[in-house]
């Protein structure tokens, strides 16, 4: 049986739980991301239920790999994201779960987010397991993902610095 790829990412912002997540569920700033990242075309749907918000970001992008990944995939890659977020908690704190979809790969990354408040803004932790069942590169495909969602993370959470600090 393969093991996964685990990947973890913390992002630290200077704003509350409440305005992360209301920036999360921003469509003007999801798409922000999506251009940030290099997507070449996206698609986002946001969903609120109460307090609750499930977040769909179906986008395509380059295939930054290795030669031996694109024969693979191809020049681009699909990945179908959804995050589901729960309800807010007394303290501000939210849990979600989020799921990466790589239509007609044998691939997909899932996990779990929280936002919890720290210090005098929030923390959120986007943590998982990224799976590419091909045998013999699986593995190497695998860190190659994972690699790639730790900085497409990263841009976000500088996207997000720069939103929450125009919204204040």
């Amino acid at each position: 049986m393969m093991e996964r790829m685990d990947v973890r990412e913390e992002i630290v912002y200077d704003a509350s739980p409440d305005e992360v997540f209301e920036m999360l569920c921003d469509q003007g700033f999801r798409e922000k991301v999506c251009r940030g990242i290099g997507s070449v075309r996206y698609e986002v749907t946001i969903t609120r239920d109460g307090d609750k918000a499930r977040i769909l970001n179906d986008r395509t992008m380059k295939a930054d790999l290795p030669e031996v990944a694109r024969k693979i995939v191809g020049d681009t890659i699909q990945m179908v994201q959804t995050e589901d977020w729960g309800e807010r908690q007394s303290d501000g704190s939210r849990t979600g779960t989020f799921h990466v979809e790589i239509p007609g790969k044998p691939g997909a990354i899932t996990g779990t987010v929280s936002l919890s408040p720290s210090g005098g803004g929030s923390r959120e932790v986007v943590s998982g397991q990224v799976k590419v069942s091909i045998p013999f590169v699986g593995k190497k495909l695998e860190t190659e993902v994972a690699k790639g969602m730790s900085a497409a993370l990263k841009v976000e959470g500088q996207i997000g610095a720069k939103w929450l600090a125009s919204e204040s």
